[in-house]
């Protein structure tokens, strides 16, 4: 191993009863929002939260809990992870919800099956995939009654 080479780092946080782990990599940015301060999309998928204005840019909102299949915990203020060129053209600069940041750790620290692709990983620990945040999620849906 080449001393100069950096070993990789994970931000893990909480997801309900999951921990989702990011890549330090492709991690621009890790913010704390007001709900107030997001604009809803209504007609846009559920997993679609909004957008938030930050920097002089608009930032698209992300709740992977309609992903994943969790429950949503209800709080007045939410953690977003934003996301780099590094994650792809799709997803760079969008943000994450999560509903707080647990720690940083090496991969060493981390279960190797949490980065085994064909074997499943705990269910209470997921690394962060850029696949799966299918791209249709980003088409408007028409408005229907119920």
């Amino acid at each position: 191993m080449n001393i100069t080479q950096t070993k990789q780092r994970f931000i893990l946080t909480q997801l309900n009863e999951i921990t989702l782990v990011f890549p330090t990599a492709i991690v621009a940015e890790i913010m704390i929002l007001e709900k107030e301060q997001i604009l809803s999309l209504p007609f846009y998928n559920r997993a679609v939260m909004g957008c938030f204005y930050s920097n002089g840019r608009i930032v698209p909102l992300i709740t992977l809990h309609q992903i994943i299949g969790v429950k949503m915990i209800n709080t007045k203020k939410i953690t977003v992870i934003t996301l780099n060129e590094k994650v792809g053209k799709q997803l760079t600069g969008i943000g994450i919800l999560v509903e707080r940041v647990k720690a940083i750790q090496n991969q060493e620290q981390l279960p190797p099956n949490l980065f085994n692709i064909e074997q499943e990983s705990s269910s209470k620990m997921l690394l962060f995939r850029p696949e799966i945040i299918n791209s249709e999620i980003w088409q408007p849906q028409r408005w229907q009654s119920i």
